[in-house]
């Protein structure tokens, strides 16, 4: 299984715990915005330390590696 789809099974459970619509939308940005560019692609199981690292950097340096995630899709 993917980030990706880890993360659907979550959201799922927190639609159905009667969340807010809003909370949702925001579990979803936060998703769209900074985690699936970093782990969507990888696998649960190769999820690394170094991994998170190198995401922390990019969020903290105000990148959401948004440019690497597209190279990705497109084979660069």
């Amino acid at each position: 299984m993917t980030f990706d789809g880890l993360f659907e099974k979550f959201l799922m459970q927190k639609t159905s715990a009667d969340r807010s619509p809003t909370t949702i939308q925001r579990y979803e940005c936060l998703h769209r915005t900074h985690l699936q560019p970093q782990f969507g692609h990888l696998k649960i199981a190769e999820l690394k330390a170094h991994h998170l690292i190198t995401a922390y950097s990019a969020w903290r340096n105000g990148s959401t590696n948004q440019k690497r995630s597209e190279e990705r899709r497109v084979g660069k």
